[in-house]
């Protein structure tokens, strides 16, 4: 058991530099494309969809996509599934770019826009986002990673108050997601309250689908008190299992890097 009654907590008037410090991450990505081209010939016929395992593969899933959505760019879900799969590869600019010239089709689309608002901001275009993802959130059918990434735009703002209250509306709708706990944990955090951080980010990191990223805040809310040793000790600990059957490597002792909020992308349920 760590024992931490020796260290004295850090004072609350170098939380600022915690407010400095958390930034704000996102995820997704695409690529923009024209439209329709001529068939003088007869040569684009329908490409078939390849099957599910198949399009597993971001590269085989761009190589589809971007072929069927140049056929039919007013297709909602061939813009949908393009833009995935340019972030899935990790091309968020070109995912942000297919989907802004398919918001002419779908601009007015609820589940388009919650998309194409994380998306914008995982691209920094947080004023967008906010734009987007406000006319994608529907009280009567609330979707929790809409709410989550209504609080991370705030958040990107400095506005820590105001996404913590977006960051307990997602909690409520998706109950122990680790992802929403560590967003709620930094924005209370942010706020001078540490030891509701650090209480959420204990339960979010014994959440098998937390990603490591959960562990290192928790360690920098510890440093935050004044435990150095229980944060090195935490890091030190060998990752546990993934849901998905993967084995992280232990984190070593290192230096709290700045904290992040977590965006729930769309493949996140």
């Amino acid at each position: 058991m760590i024992d931490s009654s020796s260290r004295k907590p850090m004072g609350t008037g170098k939380l600022p530099g915690l407010a400095a410090a958390l930034s704000v991450s996102i995820v997704l990505g695409a690529c923009a494309q024209g439209g329709g081209s001529s068939d003088l010939l007869g040569l684009n016929a329908r490409i078939p969809k390849p099957s599910a395992a198949s399009l597993e593969d971001p590269v085989r899933a761009v190589a589809y996509y971007s072929k069927a959505y140049a056929q039919d760019p007013s297709d909602k879900a061939l813009a949908l599934g393009y833009a995935k799969a340019l972030r899935d590869s990790g091309h968020k600019s070109r995912a942000l770019a297919v989907l802004a010239a398919a918001a002419r089709h779908h601009g007015k689309d609820p589940e388009f826009a919650s998309v194409y608002g994380r998306a914008a901001l995982d691209n920094e275009q947080v004023a967008l986002a906010s734009q987007l993802l406000a006319s994608a959130d529907d009280p009567g059918n609330p979707d929790w990673r809409i709410v989550s990434a209504r609080g991370t735009a705030l958040a990107k703002q400095g506005k820590y108050k105001e996404a913590s209250a977006y960051f307990q509306r997602a909690l409520q709708l998706a109950p122990s997601n680790p992802t929403v706990m560590n967003n709620l944990a930094l924005a209370n955090a942010a706020n001078g309250d540490l030891k509701s951080a650090e209480s959420l980010l204990r339960e979010a990191v014994a959440s098998p689908m937390a990603k490591p990223k959960v562990r290192k805040n928790l360690a920098l809310v510890l440093k935050l008190q004044g435990r150095e040793n229980d944060a090195n000790k935490l890091l030190a600990q060998p990752q546990p299992l993934l849901r998905s059957g993967t084995h992280q490597p232990a984190s070593q002792p290192a230096p709290a890097k700045p904290a992040q909020f977590a965006h729930a992308g769309k493949s996140e349920r």
